[in-house]
């Protein structure tokens, strides 16, 4: 494609993609096909919330429900942590309140998402 003229390697990614994805950013500057190409993104090898059964083929499946955002905030002091999260595209969200120096996060994510695994 890049022979033929149709994209150049230095197009921001975002050109190519639907408006209504957030696409980060890295390092300030938007994420290039040149990026994608030589693994340099900075972006992860799997989305966070992917559990798959057969990791030759990760993303088998991956459904379209699965890539939300959801906005979050959690903190914790002297053994205590909350976390309240909101997921827009769901319109519901939570608020978890704990006494224990760990988990209010796996908590709050796992209802909203019940796919999401409590350890």
């Amino acid at each position: 494609m890049v022979r033929r003229g149709e994209v150049r390697l230095d197009d921001s990614v975002d050109q190519y993609l639907p408006s209504s994805l957030r696409i980060p950013e890295r390092g300030g500057r938007k994420i290039s096909l040149l990026d994608l190409a030589t693994h340099t993104s900075g972006l992860p090898g799997l989305p966070a919330n992917i559990h798959p059964k057969n990791m030759s083929n990760p993303y088998a499946d991956y459904t379209e429900d699965m890539n939300r955002t959801i906005v979050w905030h959690g903190g914790g002091t002297g053994g205590y942590r909350a976390l309240i999260a909101f997921d827009p595209g769901k319109q519901i969200g939570v608020v978890v309140l704990t006494n224990f120096a760990s988990g209010a996060d796996e908590i709050g994510f796992h209802l909203l998402d019940p796919t999401l695994p409590l350890h």
